[in-house]
């Protein structure tokens, strides 16, 4: 039955999606023999979120019998820059603050209908500032809105299962703005630098207060291809 539904579903999104021919359907199941997931098409492209709810169910309702679509939990309707953004959290580095900003609006809203989510996508573009040079927040501040949205974008037990948690973003913007301030980072912080850009797992070695020196750190980072 699940695979089954799983396929009606999946073909009835992709016909709405038209003219894009290439969206992408991602469903898992859930509990109780229920399935969920994300769409992501172009389609939804300066659509807000309730135009986008109708422009699947107007599929779906005349694909599925009642019962079927009482077995969907939950679908998250995203263009692919909008997954895209949100995805890279906790690596906010890479994002440009507006965009993240946006995405966080959106998927907020759509998860949760958020009426707070204008003013949760000011606190993102916040953090999305601080993660790319260090300022504009203090750590603590910083730690506390990484995890107010992590949670609101659904993303909480990403980032409590990394060895960082919620700190992970707040490590790389400290040294990276250490670093552009001309001083020496820990290893800790230069291993996570290296990380979130690469995946690198590579040892550093830090000196016997755990610093690593300046040109040390750039000229490790150059090696690469991160640009500081």
């Amino acid at each position: 039955m699940e695979s089954g539904l799983k396929a009606k579903i999946i073909a009835a999104l992709k016909e709405a999606c038209l003219p894009d021919k290439e969206p992408d359907v991602r469903l898992d199941s859930t509990s109780g023999g229920h399935v969920g997931g994300v769409v992501l098409s172009k389609a939804f492209e300066g659509l807000d979120p309730s135009a986008r709810q109708d422009l699947i169910w107007a599929k779906l309702d005349s694909a599925l019998s009642p019962y079927e679509k009482t077995l969907i939990s939950f679908l998250l309707t995203e263009t692919p820059d909008e997954y895209e953004v949100v995805r890279q959290y906790p690596t906010l580095d890479k994002v440009e603050p507006e965009a993240f900003a946006r995405a966080v609006k959106y998927r907020a809203g759509a998860l949760a209908k958020r009426e707070d989510a204008e003013d949760l996508a000011d606190k993102a573009r916040k953090l999305a500032v601080y993660a790319t040079k260090g300022d504009e927040l203090s750590p603590e501040a910083a730690k506390a809105l990484a995890e107010e949205i992590a949670t609101a974008v659904g993303y909480a037990p990403l980032a409590g299962a990394a060895e960082d948690g919620y700190g992970i973003v707040l490590v790389g913007a400290s040294g990276r703005a250490k670093l552009k301030e001309g001083k020496s980072v820990t290893a800790k912080e230069l291993h996570v630098l290296a990380t979130l850009v690469h995946g690198s797992r590579e040892p550093i070695s830090g000196g016997a207060s755990g610093e690593v020196a300046h040109e040390d750190a750039l000229a490790y980072l150059k090696r690469r291809g991160i640009h500081i």
